[in-house]
């Protein structure tokens, strides 16, 4: 039998040196700095993409998903995505420091009014 040390995901602390501005929502909603991977960024704190190192590429949608989503209507695009983007909030808000979760709440609830007043789908 495992002990619940063992069966918890390792949390990945990075070093107070490596976090910068561009590091908040780590690692599901940041852009990795290309420069800082190079070993050189110039911008340092202040640099807005993530300096936390990514062990994968996130998902892209290939061409034809990125065609057909351009040719959907507004109403369709937001029906199609909405639960997707509901979904990912959901599963990082809990990851978050308070800040990242104060900002994404205040536009998870600016997005949900625009849907209600447009009447589009939720």
């Amino acid at each position: 039998s495992r002990s619940l040390a063992e069966t918890m995901p390792q949390l990945v602390v990075p070093q107070r040196s490596t976090v910068n501005v561009g590091s908040r929502g780590h690692p599901d909603i940041c852009r990795p700095c290309i420069f800082h991977t190079q070993g050189n960024c110039t911008k340092g704190e202040g640099c807005g993409f993530c300096h936390i190192s990514h062990p994968k590429r996130p998902v892209r949608f290939d061409k034809l998903h990125r065609e057909t989503l351009k040719r959907m209507s507004f109403e369709r695009l937001v029906d199609v995505m909405l639960p997707v983007l509901r979904q990912k909030y959901e599963a990082v808000m809990a990851q978050m420091d308070s800040e990242t979760r104060a900002v994404l709440g205040g536009l998870w609830t600016q997005l949900g009014f625009c849907v209600e007043t447009q009447g589009l789908a939720a």
